[in-house]
Parts: C-alpha cells; sequence; structure tokens
C-alpha cells in the first residue's frame, strides 16, 4: 500500500472541495441554520387569534404555556449576557386602557425612566398603547439613552409587544408590530 504524502494530496480535487467547504461554512453557518429552521416552523407563528410574522435571519419560540412567544435574530450579540429575546409577544394584558396607562406610568416614576416617545399604533384594525423608554437600564449609574424599551399593549386586542434594544432601531420595531394580523383575516 502506498500512502501519498501531504504535498501530494494538496492539490487533489477532494483536498480542495474540504478546504473549501472548512473556509465557507463558518461564515454561512447561521444562515443555514435560520433557512432550516423557518423550512421547518414556517415564516409565523400563532398566539390565539393572533399571526406573527417570524423575519428572515430570526427564529421563535412558543411557550409551553402559549401566552408568550418570544422572538430571537439569530448570531446577534447580546449586551452583557442578558437572557431577554428581542422582541417578547404575550397576552398578558390589562383590559383596560385608561387604568394600565395609569399603572405604566406610575411605574416609569418610581424607577426615574424617561419616556421618549408615546405612539398609538394600528396592529390589524386594533389600537396599542406604545411607549418608548429606557426602562431597562434606568437604574443605572450612567442611564443615558441609546438602550430602549419599546412596549406596544393593546387592550381591546388583547397583546402585548415588547422589545428592548438601541434606540436607532425603533422605527424597525414599529414596522415589525404594523406586519401583525389577525388570523381570520
Amino acid at each position: 500500500m502506498t500512502f501519498k504524502s501531504l504535498r501530494d494530496r494538496v492539490g487533489s480535487p477532494t483536498f480542495l472541495a474540504l478546504a473549501a467547504v472548512l473556509l465557507i461554512y463558518p461564515a454561512v453557518d447561521l444562515k443555514i441554520q435560520t433557512g432550516i429552521w423557518h423550512l421547518w416552523y414556517g415564516d409565523e407563528i400563532r398566539l390565539h387569534q393572533w399571526v406573527i410574522p417570524i423575519p428572515k435571519g430570526w427564529i421563535a419560540e412558543n411557550s409551553q404555556g402559549g401566552g408568550i412567544i418570544s422572538l430571537a435574530e439569530v448570531g446577534t450579540y447580546h449586551r452583557r449576557g442578558e437572557n431577554l429575546p428581542p422582541i417578547v409577544v404575550s397576552d398578558i394584558v390589562i383590559k383596560d386602557r385608561d387604568f394600565a396607562s395609569c399603572l405604566r406610568e406610575e411605574y416609569f416614576k418610581s424607577i426615574h425612566a424617561t419616556v421618549f416617545d408615546r405612539r398609538t399604533v394600528d396592529i390589524d384594525g386594533e389600537e396599542a398603547d406604545c411607549d418608548v423608554t429606557n426602562s431597562l437600564v434606568s437604574e443605572l449609574p450612567h442611564a443615558g439613552d441609546s438602550i430602549v424599551t419599546v412596549q406596544c399593549e393593546s387592550a381591546t386586542g388583547g397583546i402585548s409587544i415588547t422589545s428592548t434594544g438601541d434606540k436607532e432601531n425603533v422605527d424597525n420595531f414599529f414596522s415589525f408590530v404594523s406586519q401583525i394580523r389577525k388570523e381570520n383575516d
């Protein structure tokens, strides 16, 4: 039996193909994984009567109780190892809109949070009250305003959507919220 030296194998097609795979795979690994996830689970997930889109490059997990859905962008670095996913959708909502607004306002005051923006957005015909605050980082010594928490709640629709991240991505969050729809539509 004869053995080829490494120098003889370097030019072989098998070696070149293996080298190419080893060099390219790490660059496309996460894209392959999320692509397989989307093939298996689809591009949307349901929470009762709501259909929540799952953007490309993202995955979702439905809690066992069925009332909370977590969406996370695969391959995204999260500051300080936080375990919070970028977007959480839940059916935990206070049905009285005025009371809920009062509670949120008192909560923000109690933790010295700054409210940067308030909006009322349409989620497939249901009004949702949204607050953009620094509530996650408000009690840190140097709170700043680059990390924000956006929370939208629809008392009539029974849905709450929350995201914490860079202030520059607030419009992307509102774009995501506008794509949520009721299942019967």
